[in-house]
């Protein structure tokens, strides 16, 4: 998981992806 660079999105993010 790139938490570091997913870290400028919301975790809403990682929900739609």
């Amino acid at each position: 998981m790139g938490d570091e660079e997913m870290a400028l999105v919301p975790d809403v993010q990682y929900g739609l992806s």
